[in-house]
């Protein structure tokens, strides 16, 4: 096994995590020995590079996984991959399903090797990954995305910002004395990339994705996949055919509310200027072939219906229903991503988009929508 070495996070960051030397009597438990394993299935000429904190979770520490270890391959363009261990039980058995060890998977991430040492900041951002993990107990599943809101690397010119989920095809899946680890690589999109994932069934869109990367190697200075014709044609036609599988789309800032006036029954529709374009085109997509599309914030939900016959209605005060037929459906995907009340010819429907502050992880405001 090789040397365990430390690093340091971002200036910051407030817990460091420094080198602790090598402790190899920690990978004799069961679950990390099976893991262990795979590692040397995948690159039975390398031992690995394994970083790690200081201070444990479990003993207070604020990084939630216990090592990342780097491998060095020369597959496709020359990368560094990235895997964790922490989101599976490595010692104990601590999970409560008896299928499953811990969470159920680790996660994995490619790197266009520049450098002559791996690059701290996947890391970090794998630590990131952990946390959100840790602290909602939601898991992260292939043909899934997230939206990082910035960069995936602080301090550098990169067009990606968010993120797919698709399983490593070299380590694939394990079963260990605690259960079952999935490994799950982190492939990183640009925006309009992720937005078209959502737009079409995940697991086609990673697949076509694969065809142009197959190895879902992170390079920075890449430009979006649908700059290219033949990419964008085969995306659109999915699309076309298949509709969206994504049903249900979390957001901040969306109200539903119902009233009169002059003894008319209306609503009004109001979400953010940075949200429009996804939330219509889902709606359509969804809605085009006949399945229902929820909108959710932390206090509402709103479920979006094609029916023949247009209405609306609140259910409670935290649920409400917005049915369209095809001509009102075709005016809620024309509303324009800038603030102003847009009235629905078809039926009583005001949408009401106002300007959206996008923040940065720190809370600083990075851009405006209006």
């Amino acid at each position: 096994m090789g040397l365990f070495s430390g690093f340091k996070k971002k200036k910051n960051d407030k817990d460091d995590l420094t080198e602790r030397g090598n402790t190899a009597e920690n990978f004799e438990d069961p679950g990390f020995q099976a893991i262990l394993a795979q590692f040397a299935k995948a690159y039975p000429n390398q031992e690995g590079e394994f970083f790690g904190t200081m201070v444990s979770y479990r003993l207070g520490g604020k990084d939630p996984l216990d090592y990342v270890v780097v491998f060095k391959s020369e597959e496709g363009i020359p990368n560094w991959h990235y895997v964790t261990c922490g989101f599976s039980d490595l010692y104990a058995k601590e999970g409560k399903n008896p299928e499953l060890s811990g969470f159920g998977f680790e996660l994995t991430f490619r790197l266009e090797r520049k450098e002559e040492k791996p690059p701290v900041w996947p890391m970090n951002f794998l630590q990131n990954l952990a946390r959100y993990v840790f602290q909602t107990g939601n898991v992260f599943e292939p043909n899934q995305h997230m939206d990082i809101n910035g960069p995936i690397a602080l301090e550098k010119e990169t067009k990606l910002a968010a993120l797919g989920f698709d399983r490593d095809p070299l380590f694939g899946s394990i079963n260990t004395p605690n259960g079952r680890v999935d490994f799950i690589q982190v492939i990183a999109l640009t925006m309009d990339e992720m937005d078209s994932m959502m737009l079409w069934e995940g697991a086609k869109f990673l697949s076509l994705y694969r065809r142009y990367d197959p190895l879902g190697i992170a390079v920075l200075s890449r430009d979006s996949l649908l700059d290219k014709e033949e990419f964008k044609k085969e995306l659109d036609e999915g699309i076309e055919r298949d509709g969206s599988s994504t049903g249900l789309f979390y957001v901040s800032g969306v109200s539903f509310e119902v009233g009169e006036y002059n003894g008319m029954k209306l609503a009004i529709l109001t979400m953010g200027a940075g949200s429009v374009s996804k939330i219509t085109a889902m709606v359509k997509a969804r809605l085009s072939k006949g399945r229902q599309f929820y909108l959710q914030d932390e206090k509402l939900a709103i479920a979006f219906v094609m029916a023949e016959k247009c209405g609306f209605g609140k259910e409670s005060d935290d649920f409400g229903v917005i049915q369209l037929n095809e001509k009102a459906l075709e005016e809620f995907a024309a509303i324009e991503p800038h603030a102003g009340r847009y009235p629905l010819r078809s039926m009583p429907l005001f949408v009401e988009v106002k300007k959206t502050e996008i923040r940065d992880s720190q809370g600083n405001i990075v851009a405006v929508v209006e």
